[in-house]
């Protein structure tokens, strides 16, 4: 997961302290960017690599470093810093500031989490308000979590992460020489500084073995006092025996705590108190008022002072602790008189305070919890099949790994990585038994989606406006319908050939926009682009080598069973008295005609001379010369009733009660079979499974070129497409190869 931290990064603070030591821990875990705020001791002005020249600044850091925060005349800006990437986004922003902080103010878009040190027992109200925009707070310690909940925070939003103590914090050599005390930290109010300068001087009023080491100067002159000489003259604490030590490195800084004998704090409040925990882990005897936040890691322990009632924080909302000073001088003569027990019991106490409170134990603390969060923020599927497999991801925590599985296989079709609100989808449009899985990068499954149609609108558009098509493929969409027990909405170009016998189906115009569906299917032929290459996206097989019906059985996942449609036509008068057969010699495509010169019209005067009126049908008019044409021989079929250009009930009625139908493979054909009429088909344009094979017998001939149908890409602008042997003597061979004697055999079957 990609995580921002705004903070004060740069610099010597303890503020700063805290989050150099806490971020660069995290960041040995998973990677942290830090947004900065503030400018250090080296500061030339802006650049990519403005804090090169800082003292502690390692490669780790500037690689975390990728924003800077300055004023500008506009307000704060920020501006890029070293290996900053503008297409960085974060999940989580951490916010590690202290009270009031611009950074706690601004607009964060992920999830966000304040992370605040403070000292008294409420915050200001108007901070606090700020604080309880944030999806979760964290604290050092237990104390103020509860002052946290104790003023309106939500108590299952409130986490405990400990700051820390860095390794370099360890025992040294014994002290020797004189009984040195050290006090460390800014001269201020809340830390008692004044009280703990004066308890050393009514400890040992005399007593010139003891010296009171002083490293308390403040960066910030407050109180216009300017130096720690200064203070003690104001407050009249002047003494001998008192030592200045001002503004040290961290390394003088660690060997003063090592070679001092104690270390002494009588802070009225504290959100943690480094200097504190450092002096433990350098197993320096530390003195400490039991109260705030540092009991987190002294509570019960050690060379603790009792604190009395609580008083006004001066400045600032809440309480302050005050320090019983009586015992305080108690305690500092309790630990140079028994200094060898105390010295012995910190050493054995450093030990689990730098095991304990390690930042390594802080940073895993905090990465415990971003795993929970993680886990809680698990991200919520929108999916749906309209067209193709679509998932968005709503809400989550990083990144996650989405797989498309084919449950009947198995198979993972398509995986990607998708970050909360992003989208995927796979390009397979025809039916899959889909179950999509979610997972985070360490491979466990956090939500996924089995494919259900139960009880949800689907919608199937039927793309083809041809009569055969339509009828070959409408009765699968009810199957489809009756497996998924689904609200099942269709469209065709005839829907009203079907509306009145599927009741259970919501019938719309092609075109119609559907809303609130699951899913989609388009049942049709689909090539990529103007190839012959079969869309393998939109079909699980080459539909030419499949029977056509069973191109709507595969779009839909449905086992393919031959069914003839339900068509809502109603049967009127017998047209003609006598037994009369139907036929038509026309289709959509010259290579569907029966180009024998004499086959027609041998079958029809067999026909006549059987008995039998024949009926020529088809919405092209036989009285019409350009239709004619399309003939072969480009002749009339003499003999024949006309009944062409009728309308679609008229033909109908036609079909309905004639003997036979004899045709090609065209739309009349999948109609006579629709109204159980059966059916003769001369074909050689198609293999004889490709259409219907109930109720027909077909005419083929196997000896020439046939099936060029099931083989190649129709040309429907090319009248003449024979793809194998156009404008050869072999042109239209499928059916001029075909003789009338086999078409009257198949056809002597059905004569009474």
């Amino acid at each position: 997961m990609n995580i921002l931290a705004s903070t004060s990064f740069i610099g010597t603070t303890g503020f700063a302290n805290h989050a150099q030591s806490f971020f660069t821990a995290l960041d040995n875990i998973l990677p942290i960017k830090v947004r900065n705020s503030t400018i250090g001791d080296s500061w030339k002005g802006y650049s990519l690599t403005s804090h090169d020249k800082e003292s502690y600044i390692t490669d780790q850091m500037k690689n975390m470093l990728v924003l800077q925060t300055l004023k500008s005349n506009n307000g704060r800006i920020d501006r890029p810093l070293y290996h900053h990437n503008p297409n960085f986004t974060p999940d989580i922003d951490i916010v590690l500031a202290e009270h009031n902080n611009h950074y706690f103010y601004n607009d964060y878009k992920g999830y966000k989490i304040a992370y605040n040190v403070w000292e008294t027992d409420k915050y200001d109200s108007t901070f606090f308000n700020q604080l309880k925009t944030f999806n979760e707070l964290w604290v050092p310690s237990e104390w103020q979590k509860q002052i946290s909940i104790d003023q309106g925070y939500p108590e299952d939003k409130v986490f405990v992460i400990p700051e820390g103590v860095g390794n370099e914090f360890t025992p040294g050599n014994n002290p020797k020489g004189k009984f040195k005390i050290l006090i460390a930290g800014r001269w201020e109010h809340r830390k008692g500084t004044k009280e703990a300068i004066k308890a050393f001087l009514d400890a040992f009023p005399n007593n010139k073995d003891v010296e009171l080491i002083l490293c308390v100067d403040n960066w910030v002159n407050q109180d216009n006092l300017d130096s720690t000489e200064n203070r003690l003259k104001h407050f009249n604490l002047e003494d001998p025996r008192i030592k200045i030590k001002s503004f040290l490195t961290k390394e003088k800084y660690i060997k003063l705590l090592q070679e001092c004998h104690v270390f002494l704090s009588s802070s009225k409040a504290e959100g943690w108190n480094l200097p504190l925990i450092e002096a433990i882990a350098c197993g320096t005897p530390s003195i400490y008022s039991k109260c705030t936040g540092q009991l987190e890691y002294t509570k019960g322990k050690g060379l603790g002072v009792n604190v009395l009632e609580k008083e006004p924080a001066p400045g600032f909302p809440g309480n302050y602790y005050k320090v019983d000073t009586d015992h305080l001088v108690k305690q500092l003569q309790e630990v140079y008189q028994n200094y060898d027990f105390w010295k012995d019991f910190y050493l054995k106490w450093s030990t689990e305070i730098r095991e304990k409170y390690s930042w390594e134990n802080a940073a895993k603390i905090a990465y415990n919890r971003l795993q929970q969060i993680k886990k809680e923020n698990q991200p919520a599927l929108n999916v749906h099949f309209v067209k193709e497999p679509y998932v968005k991801l709503i809400g989550g925590i990083g990144e996650y790994k989405v797989e498309f599985i084919n449950k009947k296989t198995n198979q993972i079709l398509f995986t990607t990585n998708l970050r909360p609100y992003h989208w995927a989808k796979t390009y397979h449009s025809y039916f899959i038994d889909w179950k999509i899985i979610v997972k985070d990068l360490d491979g466990n499954i956090v939500n996924q989606h089995d494919y259900n149609a139960s009880g949800k609108r689907v919608y199937v558009s039927l793309g083809s406006k041809s009569l055969g098509d339509t009828l070959a493929w409408f009765p699968v969409v009810e199957e489809f319908r009756k497996k998924h027990n689904c609200t099942l909405i269709v469209s065709t170009f005839h829907n009203d050939w079907f509306e009145k016998n599927y009741p259970q189906l919501e019938f719309v115009a092609p075109g119609t926009n559907v809303e609130n569906i699951y899913a989609m299917y388009q049942i049709g032929w689909f090539y990529e682009g103007d190839s012959g290459k079969v869309d393998y996206f939109k079909h699980l097989v080459d539909f030419r080598t499949l029977p056509l019906q069973k191109t709507a059985s595969n779009i839909l996942g449905v086992e393919h069973e031959e069914i003839i449609p339900k068509v809502t036509f109603e049967r009127g008068n017998r047209p003609i008295k006598e037994k009369y057969i139907c036929f038509s010699p026309h289709a959509s495509a010259s290579a569907k005609y029966w180009h024998n010169i004499y086959g027609w019209q041998t079958v029809v005067d067999y026909l006549n001379d059987k008995g039998y009126k024949v009926v020529q049908i088809s919405k092209e008019k036989y009285s019409s010369s350009f239709e004619t044409t399309k003939l072969p021989g480009n002749k009339q079929i003499k003999n024949v009733i006309d009944a062409t250009g009728l309308s679609m009930e008229d033909t109908v009625n036609y079909l309905s009660h004639c003997e036979l139908y004899i045709g090609v493979s065209s739309g009349l054909a999948w109609l006579s079979w629709s109204v159980h009429t059966p059916v003769v088909m001369v074909s050689g344009f198609s293999s004889e499974w490709t259409e219907f094979t109930t109720n027909v017998k077909r005419v083929i001939n196997k000896e020439v070129c046939n099936s060029c149908f099931n083989n190649y890409r129709l040309d429907a602008g090319d009248w003449n497409w024979c793809p194998a042997h156009k404008d050869t003597p072999r042109h239209f061979e499928c059916t001029r190869k075909i003789s009338p004697e086999s078409v009257i055999e198949r056809i002597v079957d059905y004569l009474v």
